[in-house]
Order: C-alpha cells, then structure tokens, then sequence
C-alpha cells in the first residue's frame, strides 16, 4: 500500500495463492506468507481441516510450462507451448506448438487428445463444456469425461449433470458418458 518492497526479488518464479504465495527457486518450490516466512507443507490445500480450492501451479522451465499439484510434485512436466487451469475447476488444458490442445484431469492424466477436441468452454454449474467439430461434451470440475463431444446441444442446470434434447421433445441426461431418458417417472430410466 505504501510503495514499499514487502518481499525482495529472490525467486525464480512466485504466484499469488489463497495462503500466500507459492514461490519456486531452481527445483525447491514452497509457500511463504507476507513476511516471507515459509508456510508449513501441512497447511498446503487445506482450511481448517477440509479439503479447499485446487492450488495447482502452472510453472516454466526453458519457456515450456507444466503443473504442480498442491503438494509441488510436477504431474504435468514443463513440455508444453501454453498450459491454462479452467477457472473453479481443476481442469487442465495444453497446448502444443500447432496450437492443438489436449484436455488433463486433476491427476495429471490425458483425458483427451488434440483429436478428439477443438476447443473447451468456462465453468458452468459443475461442469466445463467441450467442444470437437461444432458438437458439445463435458467435463466434470476435476476433469473426468462426463459426456463425449458429439451432441447438437447440452445444458448445465441439472445437479451438475449436462442434459440434451433430442427430436419429439425427449431429454435426457448424460452422465460418465451414458445416456438416461426420462420415461414413467424414473428420471435416470434410459
């Protein structure tokens, strides 16, 4: 506030997290709070106990990014042109040096390859919509496949369950990749 140095230029790399920051000098990366102190690894991802928002970091090495996780291990290694953490989410998108993207889960895991998608969306009720060749899918918040790209529409009002319509007004919703159309009453009857 007052245009002073609080923490000198020391790291080679620092970001802004809910704890304080998360700062990194050669391979030792850590958390320090304003007075530069280290934060204990124990309170890393956690408020009072329980589990709280991701704290994954996109880093650089050699002008290539990757990810660490809460607890600094790399799960994404420094390989990537550009890699982006979908905002409320732990979904990770990458991309390579044609700009093709591939689509990571919270563990690191490719989900799905420049193939298989075009393009993915913003946080939407619990899920991230994506995208291949003008069709729609989703993800959940940690990045597990819920509905494959090949639906004309998909809605994300329902309990975090993407729905879709198809011709005579039928709906139905999709969930870990299957279909359940709502028929006598029973709303996941497919």
């Amino acid at each position: 506030r007052n245009e002073q140095i609080v923490i000198s230029p020391q790291y080679d790399f620092a970001q802004s997290t809910y704890f304080g920051f998360f700062v990194a000098n050669g391979v030792d990366s850590f958390l320090i709070n304003l007075n530069n102190h280290r934060i204990p690894d124990g309170i890393c991802g956690t408020i009072g106990g329980s589990r709280s928002m991701t704290l994954k970091v996109v880093f650089e090495n050699n002008g290539k990014q990757g990810v660490l996780n809460e607890i600094r291990d790399t799960i994404i290694p420094p390989k990537y042109s550009k890699v982006e953490v979908i905002d409320y989410s732990e979904v990770i998108v990458v991309y390579n040096e044609k700009c093709e993207i591939a689509l990571f889960n919270k563990e690191g895991k490719k989900v799905l390859s420049p193939s298989q998608l075009d393009s993915v969306g913003n946080y939407k009720n619990g899920t991230v919509p994506i995208y291949l060749r003008g069709k729609i899918g989703a993800v959940n918040v940690f990045g597990d496949l819920m509905a494959y790209p090949r639906y004309n529409n998909l809605d994300f009002t329902y309990f975090n369950m993407p729905f879709t319509r198809l011709g005579k007004g039928r709906k139905g919703y999709v969930y870990n990749g299957n279909e359940y159309w709502k028929q006598h009453r029973c709303l996941f009857r497919k």
